[in-house]
This record gives structure tokens, C-alpha cells and sequence, in this order.
């Protein structure tokens, strides 16, 4: 969360600062995060980003729905950037 201060405190200085958002925690159905953490990144991280990149298990994870079409992956990203 120390991350997320700094960036509103960036922000308050200059409202174009851009935060892109990787958010690494996981990939081929297993987290390498402790999962306390994926509500820290979908209610707290994510709001704040700029540009999010991500994978497809991420995704999955964040939206808490399975992406197994393009049409799925649609609906994911929509949700992402709600």
C-alpha cells in the first residue's frame, strides 16, 4: 500500500502521471501471492491503474469468472475496467 500512497501523492502533484499496473500474482492456475492479497489488488490497485496488463489466470482471479473465449476475455476486461 506504500506504492499506492506514493502514487496519490504523485497524482495530487500532477494528474497525468501514469500508473500501469502489472499485477504479478500468478499464472497456470496456481498464485505465487498469498491470496489475503487478490482484494488488495481488485478493490485498491486496480481502481488507481492507468494501463493493466494481466495474464489470462490474473484475470480469472480478479474477476472471479473463467475466460475460456474471446467473448469471455471481453467480459473480463470490461469488469477490470469498471
Amino acid at each position: 500500500r506504500c506504492c499506492l500512497q506514493t502514487l496519490d501523492r504523485l497524482r495530487a502533484k500532477n494528474s497525468e502521471v501514469v500508473y500501469v499496473c502489472d499485477p504479478v500474482m500468478g499464472d497456470e492456475g496456481q498464485l505465487y501471492v498469498p491470496k489475503e492479497l487478490v482484494p488488495i489488488f481488485r478493490d485498491e490497485v486496480i481502481p488507481r491503474a492507468t494501463v493493466l496488463t494481466p495474464n489470462q489466470f490474473e484475470a480469472e482471479v480478479l474477476t472471479d469468472s473463467k475466460i475460456q473465449s474471446q467473448q469471455d476475455a471481453l467480459a473480463a476486461i470490461q469488469q477490470l475496467h469498471a
